[in-house]
């Protein structure tokens, strides 16, 4: 059986699904406009359903993360986290919407040589699978492509200054530590 998991560590596996969760239901239609990428109405009612059912995943991942807490802890970590999102991403409060959901989906991946990884099943990786093919015209950007990248290294190193994901030990996000045991 794992150690407890700290706050700490409970915090940095809220904040890139609270980032996402953040920029769809922030942005709302302007996501979907982003994600339908046209003015077809089907095309925009399909981007409408799949940005509910990404709000739905990624809120069930920063739940996942403190499920097993008391519920004022889990208010607590919550707030914390929103906090920290909300300091390091205000230099990316006027890009478009899929450029800002590349940033954290590049973020994703950068977390992954640091010991983090999205486990298969979990929400967060559903909600990537299905996010992933809402940003296809944005990755077929290459300019654009390689500027989410360099904002999503630029992110990383701002949530590293702010004294988080310095650790390099193994943890996987939403699913192994916590199925483990690893709870408080």
């Amino acid at each position: 059986m794992s150690a407890p998991l700290s706050d700490r560590r409970r915090v940095e596996f809220i904040l890139p699904p609270l980032l996402m969760e953040a920029l769809i239901s922030g942005m709302g239609a302007r996501f979907v406009r982003a994600a339908a990428e046209g003015d077809d109405p089907a095309e925009t009612e399909t981007a409408r359903v799949q940005s509910a059912v990404l709000l739905a995943l990624f809120a069930a991942a920063v739940d996942q993360a403190v499920e097993d807490v008391l519920p004022r802890k889990r208010a607590a970590l919550i707030r914390r986290a929103k906090r920290e999102a909300l300091a390091v991403c205000a230099a990316l409060d006027h890009a478009p919407a899929v450029k800002i959901a590349m940033v954290v989906y590049y973020l994703l991946c950068d977390l992954g040589p640091l010991g983090y990884a999205i486990v298969e099943g979990s929400p967060l990786h559903q909600a990537m699978e299905r996010l992933v093919p809402l940003l296809g015209h944005g990755f077929a950007e290459s300019r654009r492509d390689a500027s989410a990248q360099k904002q999503a290294e630029k992110l990383l190193r701002r949530l590293q200054d702010r004294g988080w994901y310095r650790t390099s030990g193994t943890s996987a996000i939403y699913a192994g530590e916590l199925a483990a045991g690893g709870r408080t």
